[in-house]
């Protein structure tokens, strides 16, 4: 398991920003993923002092974020076990690892996620193919992506 608060802190990845929002989801007044109306008080604070915006103030209704929370939380989980597992190392997966991502698969479902494609060769993952996540940093901050393990297959 990680440390405490990494998967809340990871959860800001998945906020959308700019246009997609409504002025009450930037404002906090609105669920970022749903159309609930949180009152002062309602809610959580997605941002939580992780940044330093000034217009954005993501506010999640409670089922919303739990829900959120546990899709990047399977992520992390997957992540790391694949970071400590000598055989995940050695890209031979352990039968462990086939359960963290579909547990991971299942949160994303829950969500209304899409399918998990690569980010390399944008080919939609099969279950059957060996990927994994891929934590990148863009400008808007980290980024959570799917790639091949190793080289993609030929399209």
């Amino acid at each position: 398991m990680s440390a405490p608060g990494v998967a809340e802190t990871l959860l800001l990845a998945i906020v959308e920003r700019g246009p997609a929002l409504t002025v009450q989801q930037r404002q906090g007044t609105v669920c970022v993923w749903c159309p609930t109306v949180l009152r002062p008080g309602d809610g959580t604070d997605i941002r939580d002092g992780h940044t330093a915006e000034r217009d954005w103030w993501p506010h999640a209704c409670k089922p919303c974020y739990a829900a959120h929370l546990r899709s990047v939380a399977t992520a992390v989980d997957w992540h790391d076990h694949l970071l400590g597992c000598a055989a995940c190392c050695q890209h031979a997966p352990c039968s462990t690892v086939g359960t963290l991502r579909a547990a991971h698969i299942e949160a994303r479902r829950r969500i209304g996620r899409p399918a998990v494609w690569c980010s390399e060769c944008l080919n939609i993952m099969r279950p059957d193919e060996l990927w994994q996540q891929y934590l990148w940093q863009s400008r808007r901050g980290t980024e959570l992506s799917y790639r091949h393990t190793g080289t993609c297959p030929p399209p």
